[in-house]
Parts: structure tokens; C-alpha cells; sequence
């Protein structure tokens, strides 16, 4: 079968529902069995508005706004760290100032 995509809305059907703790992880097959690899470190704006229930097209108007912390770039790619989005959210989600206010204050 190849690789199986870890986002929410690809997941194949014939394998079941992955937990939410994993959905996120990608996912692998080989001889038939799926085996799990390491936990993705960051995750793409799509993955963050599965995350949080929200469209698309909200991320990018949150972080537009500065709603969300800040992202890292990889080449083209624009990730969120999980751990730092974690976070974020614990804290209350404040807007990227006032995270990065709070980010300064833990170091």
C-alpha cells in the first residue's frame, strides 16, 4: 500500500480511526504491519487546524493577525513546534506578543 498520510481527513478508512495522541505521527507500512516512527516535532497549518478544529483559512487569518506564535520556516514550509503550541494553548493562546513576553519570562 505504500505510505498512509497522517492527516485526519486522508486517513485511510479500511485501517480504522487513529487515536488522536497518534494521528499526528506518521505513519508507515511495511510486509502488511504499520509501525509507527518518531512523533512529528511540527506540524504544518493544516495539521494545527485539525488540531484546533478551526478551517484553514482561519490559521492563516490568526496568524496574520498575530494570534498564533510565531512559526518556523523550513525551506518553503511554514511548521508550528508542537511543544511550543502546546504550550501556547496551556497558557491561554495570548496573542504572539504577549507570548513571546511570557516565552522570555520562562527562560
Amino acid at each position: 500500500m505504500g505510505i498512509l498520510c497522517p492527516y485526519p481527513s486522508y486517513r485511510s478508512t479500511a485501517r480504522g480511526v487513529a487515536d488522536s495522541q497518534k494521528e499526528y505521527e506518521m505513519r508507515t507500512e511495511k510486509n502488511g504491519e504499520i509501525r509507527d516512527t518518531q512523533p512529528a516535532m511540527a506540524m504544518s497549518a493544516q495539521q494545527l487546524a485539525d488540531r484546533l478544529g478551526v478551517s484553514l483559512r482561519h490559521i492563516r487569518r490568526m496568524d496574520s493577525a498575530g494570534k498564533l506564535p510565531r512559526p518556523i520556516r523550513l525551506g518553503a514550509s511554514v511548521r508550528w513546534p508542537v511543544a511550543e503550541t502546546e504550550a501556547w494553548l496551556a497558557a491561554g493562546a495570548p496573542d504572539r506578543r504577549a507570548w513571546q513576553a511570557i516565552k522570555g519570562a520562562r527562560l
